[in-house]
């Protein structure tokens, strides 16, 4: 009798014990979808769409291989020919002709632009304005005026550029005639630049695709084409390679932001953000430092003079 009792109780326990596991096993697999579904709306795939000739090459970026988009011109420029020379890059080749500037917004504050154009300096490229990430509001840069009068009364060449998180075509246009207006009493002769960047998932543009962002793109550059400026976009390697499909984006300029040494990215480039860190007369805060391989403002002397 105690026998019985005894198989029954250790049943009992086995059983309960193979309900824990399998409790226990589906919820492992649930937890697993589930983050798995977060890293795919995080981690867009390449943005090569319709209509993209692709070579059978590749380009190495982190750990994948991305396929060479052959209707995208490859860079020019030599790896090898960079250099850096008293903290500012230099590219080595005599026949080709760059230009050394900065970029600004509010962050940095008070500038001495007469001592910025002292130390070297040829253009700069300023913020004008920028949209919220969280409700979505679009702003003047608060030093923008006394950013964009000072480095012209001191002789620079200037371009703007926005910081954009415009979810809709219709908010990227809006942003377009924003910069517009808020530009069209000072000379621009460099370009005037979408800069779109990823903040993080739980942001207004975290979930946005790339095919939206690319019309984004393209509808702000269309905009600014129109009104008579060079229109430019602005990306790392990381949104240039995932994010936008460079083959709808190609007519327009690229501005490269590439630390740490000499650029690896494949395709053509204008301009290159090298560091974050420089430093320049006129300035107490470490600024962006860049270097051009347009001359933009005989380029703009030119589309006028036409």
């Amino acid at each position: 009798m105690h026998k019985k009792k005894n198989v029954k109780a250790i049943l009992v326990v086995l059983l309960f014990a193979l309900v824990l596991t399998l409790c226990v096993l589906l919820a492992i697999k649930l937890v697993t979808a589930s983050s798995h579904n977060n890293s795919v709306q995080e981690e867009q795939p390449p943005a090569h769409q319709e209509g993209t000739q692709e070579t059978g090459e590749t380009i190495p970026f982190g750990s994948e291989q991305l396929p060479v988009v052959g209707d995208v011109p490859k860079t020019t420029h030599d790896p090898a020919l960079f250099e850096m020379v008293d903290g500012r890059m230099v590219y080595k080749d005599a026949s080709v002709q760059t230009f050394t500037g900065i970029d600004v917004s509010a962050h940095r504050e008070e500038i001495d632009w007469n001592a910025v154009k002292a130390d070297g300096i040829d253009f700069a490229m300023i913020r004008v304005g920028w949209r919220g990430n969280t409700e979505g509001g679009l702003y003047q840069d608060e030093y923008f005026v006394s950013n964009i009068e000072g480095a012209l009364a001191a002789g620079l060449d200037v371009g703007v550029y926005l910081y954009s998180q415009a979810i809709t075509v219709d908010e990227a246009v809006e942003e377009a005639e924003a910069v517009l207006n808020w530009i069209k009493d000072y000379e621009i002769t460099y370009p005037v630049v979408y800069d779109w960047e990823y903040v993080s998932a739980d942001v207004r543009t975290g979930n946005m695709d790339n095919e939206t962002l690319n019309d984004c793109a393209v509808a702000f550059c269309q905009r600014i084409e129109q009104a008579g400026y060079i229109p430019m976009i602005y990306f790392n390697l990381d949104i240039g390679y995932r994010r936008y499909d460079l083959s709808r984006i190609s007519d327009y300029d690229f501005w490269l932001a590439e630390y740490d040494g000499a650029p690896t990215f494949y395709y053509d480039y204008q301009m290159l953000q090298y560091t974050c860190t420089g430093t320049v007369a006129g300035s107490e805060d470490q600024v962006d430092l860049n270097l051009s391989f347009v001359d933009y403002a005989a380029l703009s002397r030119q589309k006028k003079a036409e």
